[in-house]
């Protein structure tokens, strides 16, 4: 087998010392001479590739002369243009040993070894440099041992030449750039001539486009090679093929799919003149930066009140949307404060209500020591979670997809509807007690459901969301007034208690249902990405991000202590209740229970969205009947919540101790680690700490959920 491979590699002439460079771990077995160590340490060159370039020297020497120098040439070229590096150390191991490894597997080991070029005004991506290698490999493979003939400092021409000017044989590119505009004219009519740099900088735009156009060519050629409808031709590797994930994920695509839009040209020149004429990119009119389409379906709306969610048919941005919403220019989106109160209000709920009942649970010790560990753990995941989608666009679901696959976004999609849908339930069942405590003390709870399921029909059938803004405003303002009297309140009656009720620092048996109970505090972790990217400055939404939950852990333990304070044993899983009936206690009840049924539509529709795409396909024009069908299946899933709140109304500590275990717990601890480790995670110690905190938030997850179904039954 050793010598069929040297004949296939042609390496059967060589001499003893090169033949044992076709196994895959020969490189462990190769003295590393100081000089190549130096290249490994001045370029940042893990143990594997030193082996392999200390291989390639070894052998080079032996066939065609090559030098140090030569490699440092190749390998110092390689910062200019960026991203290329990688590409250079493939193509040179891969034209020694020809071992017949796959294009993207040093690419992938190398992707973060190098540094780019800041002042390159074009920056290659992995992906994109992965493309490019496949391009190489695939397209202009190396053929015999040309190496042999040819100095070691040729290969990096070759690569470049290919990387710019190969595709033009197989599809005739544009030489002729666009005009660069020439700026405003003197009094003497003659036009201002642009710098050198200018031009360059035009010409090398024009370049990019031109290269960008041919790869998205050669991307629809893989694309219709490898359909089923393809007719019947030779079989090729589909080992390189990244097609579909390019086209969804590349920003290059995306800006040359933009031209094609109405007014895309028109866009691309104001811009080109402007940067001819030195004009910054804060300087130019913000109708440049959009598309019509885009205008259409945002306009002037702000995440703060929800006011820019489509109808059916278009996507939805907010908390868990399939469609990330683009980072606005310098100087345009959401403000510090607007940031602040959308954080706030995406995690504080009803279910600050029942924290007093959960000190009462698990005690005032044990309780305080799980909300503070839940915040803490909550802050560091929404921050790794944040760090994915710096380095990997996209949204949660589809980060969670690059991550697990498709069956981890499927659980991640099946969390999202069960922890909605949790709340919604919540929602039902305050609602409710708010309605026979203020208006019909005599009618039983059951029958209180079924009346609030009733009236929440028509508010689950709106179809453009936008126009509730105003009740969405209302309530917002209702809850942040309720709850802050709730404090008030609370405060007041934990001052007058006189202490008769046993003060218990840990409830032994029952404070494991505390920790399901904190995790459906902190609900918010959905709204990390859009927030972020939807933020004016977005280099301060870690700090905003941080102060604003501690905020509202200051609130949640206030609320939970000094209720337990105030009642003890006896505080009900609604604190409204406990209040003594009056005309303010019974306003602040109605401010807290129309927050909730203004908030009723923008909770429910996560779910419902995810579950109508199940059932129901995309129609751009639906007719009247689907409208009336999607209706129906609305009003069904309104009194299906109507039922789930029927039968946790029966034991609502269990309840809500299950659904923040069972479906808070993986979205707010579990999918974010799990893609902070497989999408960032560098080092042993970062991968170590993802595992361990991934393996208790697993852990935690499975114990309460069966504990809290345990104390229900």
């Amino acid at each position: 087998a050793g010598a069929q491979a040297d004949s296939i590699l042609g390496l059967d002439a060589l001499p003893e010392k090169g033949k044992h460079a076709i196994t895959q771990d020969s490189w462990r077995m190769v003295k590393i001479e100081p000089e190549v160590q130096d290249i490994a340490d001045h370029f940042g060159l893990d143990e594997r590739i030193t082996g392999k370039l200390q291989e390639a020297l070894d052998v080079r020497n032996e066939q065609a002369g090559a030098d140090l120098e030569a490699m440092w040439e190749i390998l110092d070229e390689a910062r200019n243009p960026p991203g290329l590096t990688m590409i250079k150390v493939k193509e040179m191991l891969d034209g020694t040993f020809r071992m017949g490894e796959k294009a993207d597997a040093a690419v992938k080991a190398l992707k973060v070894k190098f540094s780019l070029d800041e002042r390159a005004t074009y920056k290659l991506g992995e992906e994109e440099c992965i493309m490019y290698a496949k391009l190489i490999v695939t397209k202009w493979p190396l053929v015999g041992r040309w190496w042999e003939k040819e100095p070691s400092h040729c290969l990096w021409s070759r690569i470049q030449h290919f990387a710019v000017t190969k595709s033009q044989s197989e599809y005739p590119v544009r030489d002729n750039a666009p005009a660069v505009p020439k700026g405003p004219t003197s009094n003497h009519g003659s036009a201002k001539t642009p710098s050198a740099q200018q031009e360059l900088q035009a010409h090398q735009r024009a370049k990019e486009r031109s290269e960008v156009a041919d790869l998205e060519r050669h991307l629809d050629t893989l694309q219709s090679q490898s359909s089923p409808q393809a007719s019947p031709r030779l079989s090729r590797s589909k080992s390189f093929c990244d097609a579909e994930n390019r086209f969804k994920h590349s920003p290059e695509l995306a800006e040359q799919r933009s031209f094609r839009e109405p007014g895309g040209f028109r866009r691309q020149f104001l811009h080109t003149a402007a940067e001819a004429e030195g004009r910054p990119w804060a300087a130019r009119p913000a109708a440049w930066r959009n598309t019509l389409m885009q205008s259409i379906r945002s306009g002037s709306a702000t995440m703060l009140f929800f006011e820019g969610l489509p109808d059916d048919n278009g996507p939805f941005v907010r908390a868990f949307s399939e469609e990330a919403i683009p980072r606005p220019p310098s100087g345009e989106g959401m403000s510090n404060l607007g940031v602040a109160v959308t954080v706030f209000k995406g995690n504080v709920g009803a279910a600050i209500l029942f924290a007093p009942r959960s000190f009462s649970i698990g005690g005032w010790a044990a309780s305080l020591a799980a909300f503070t560990g839940m915040f803490l753990f909550a802050v560091l995941c929404a921050l790794r979670l944040l760090a994915c989608a710096l380095q990997h666009s996209g949204t949660y679901g589809e980060l969670v997809e690059k991550s697990l696959g498709r069956s981890g976004r499927n659980a991640c999609c099946v969390a999202i509807i069960m922890l909605q849908m949790g709340y919604c339930s919540l929602y039902f069942i305050f609602m409710s007690q708010v309605l026979v405590e203020v208006f019909f003390p005599s009618m039983p709870l059951p029958a209180a459901i079924a009346l609030i399921s009733v009236s929440l029909f028509p508010m689950s059938m709106v179809r453009k969301v936008s126009k509730l803004w105003l009740a969405n405003l209302v309530g917002t303002i209702c809850a942040a007034v309720g709850v802050f009297c709730v404090i008030g309140m609370v405060g007041q009656e934990a001052v007058a208690n006189d202490g008769s009720w046993e003060d218990r620092t840990v409830a032994k048996s029952s404070v494991m249902l505390t920790l399901g109970s904190a995790s459906f505090m902190f609900e918010g972790i959905g709204l990390v990405i859009p927030t972020f990217e939807s933020s004016r400055e977005p280099q301060r939404f870690p700090l905003i991000f941080v102060s604003v939950m501690l905020l509202i852990w200051m609130m949640v333990i206030s609320v939970g202590l000094l209720g337990y304070l105030a009642y003890g044993d006896g505080v009900q899983p609604n604190i409204l209740l406990n209040f003594e009936g009056g005309p303010v206690i019974n306003s602040i009840r109605l401010l807290l229970a129309f927050a909730m049924f203004a908030s009723f539509p923008l909770q429910l529709l996560p779910a419902v969205r995810l579950v109508e795409g199940v059932f129901f396909t995309p129609a751009s024009n639906p007719t009247l009947a689907r409208k009336c069908q999607k209706n129906a299946f609305r009003a069904g899933c309104v009194a299906i919540l109507g039922l789930v709140a029927i039968l946790g109304s029966t034991s609502l500590d269990s309840f809500v101790s299950l659904v923040g275990a069972a479906f808070g717990g993986p979205l707010a601890f579990v999918f974010p680690l799990a893609c902070h480790y497989q999408l960032v995670a560098q080092g042993r110690f970062e991968k170590g700490v993802d595992l361990i905190l991934g393996f208790a938030g697993v852990v935690l997850t499975i114990v309460v959920s069966a504990l809290s179904i345990a104390s229900w039954f």
